[in-house]
C-alpha cells in the first residue's frame, strides 16, 4: 500500500516518506503525489509498535474496538485526520503480514483501563507516535 507523507501525522514517519519516497498514488487520499512511499518500507518504525498491541481479543470488531480505533483512543499520533479508521486498518494489515490477526479484530490498550478510557472524561492522551519511536526504534 503506498501512502503520502500528507497521510501521516507523525514526525518522525513523515520524515521518513519525505527521506526515502518519490512520485506516486497514494492509497489513502487517492492523490498522486511528490512524496509517496510503500507502507511495507516503513514497517521498522512500527514494529514496536504492532509488539505492543499484541494480538486482537476476538476476530470480530462488533463488540469492541478495531487496532486503528484504540491506537487513536490511546492518543497514538500516526495518521492525519483526515485518513479514515477503514484506510487505517488497511494501512496496519498490510504491516501485521497475518491472515489470522487483523486490524479490524476487537483490540485493547496495552496501557491498562485507565489510559483506555481517558477519553471517556474527555481527557486526551498525550502520548506521541514520534515520541515512542525516538525513545524505542533505531531509524533506518
Amino acid at each position: 500500500m503506498y501512502v503520502c507523507s500528507d497521510c501521516i501525522s507523525s514526525p518522525t514517519a513523515r520524515q521518513f516518506v519525505r527521506a526515502k519516497g518519490g512520485a506516486g498514488t497514494c492509497e489513502l487520499c487517492a492523490r498522486a503525489v511528490d512524496l509517496c512511499i510503500d507502507n511495507r518500507e516503513m514497517a521498522a518504525l512500527f514494529l514496536a509498535i504492532l509488539k505492543m498491541y499484541g494480538k486482537p481479543l476476538a476476530t470480530s470488531p462488533t463488540a469492541g474496538w478495531t487496532l486503528a480505533d484504540v491506537m487513536q483512543k490511546d492518543g497514538l499520533v500516526v495518521f492525519s485526520d483526515s485518513v479514515p479508521i477503514e484506510g487505517r486498518n488497511r494501512f496496519l494489515n498490510d504491516l501485521l503480514k497475518s491472515p489470522k490477526i487483523k486490524a479490524e479484530g476487537w483490540w485493547t490498550s496495552p496501557f491498562g483501563s485507565d489510559m483506555y478510557y481517558k477519553d471517556m472524561f474527555n481527557e486526551k492522551a498525550t502520548y506521541s507516535l514520534s515520541a515512542f519511536l525516538a525513545s524505542h526504534i533505531k531509524t533506518p
